[in-house]
């Protein structure tokens, strides 16, 4: 079994009940309670439960990568998939808001990455798969 890759399936389960839960009341609930139009408020609803839904699909995807061969390619991918979502948070803050910190969820993104990332470092031959 790939520790990592079950560490980071952990980590983007946490990631998305945080997003959900925590996240909700934030930032869905005031969206969607602002003086946008309808067709707005929906498009929002639908990005932000699609954000949910990746989030647990990749939670899942690294559990069983965690346990078979054949890993490599699930794990790369959802590590560029989180890895791409680090440069829009990082881009957009830096470049919108002038600070990365009002979002920071870039952070998890790219520790989810690293772990994910770490066993299939040059010199690791254990965890390619």
């Amino acid at each position: 079994m790939n520790r990592y890759l079950l560490a980071a399936a952990i980590m983007s389960f946490l990631t998305m009940l945080v997003h959900v839960f925590l996240g909700g009341p934030e930032v869905l609930d005031p969206g969607l309670a602002s003086p946008l139009d309808d067709v707005w408020k929906g498009v929002f609803i639908v990005v932000w439960h699609a954000v949910s839904a990746i989030l647990l699909i990749n939670a899942v995807a690294l559990a069983f990568a965690a346990h078979g061969r054949g890993a490599k390619p699930v794990a790369l991918l959802v590590a560029a998939q989180y890895l791409a979502f680090t440069a829009l948070f990082l881009f957009y803050g830096a470049t919108m808001l002038g600070t990365l910190w009002p979002m920071p969820q870039w952070i998890i993104f790219i520790a989810i990455s690293a772990v994910i990332l770490w066993p299939y470092r040059p010199g690791q031959q254990a965890a390619r798969g």
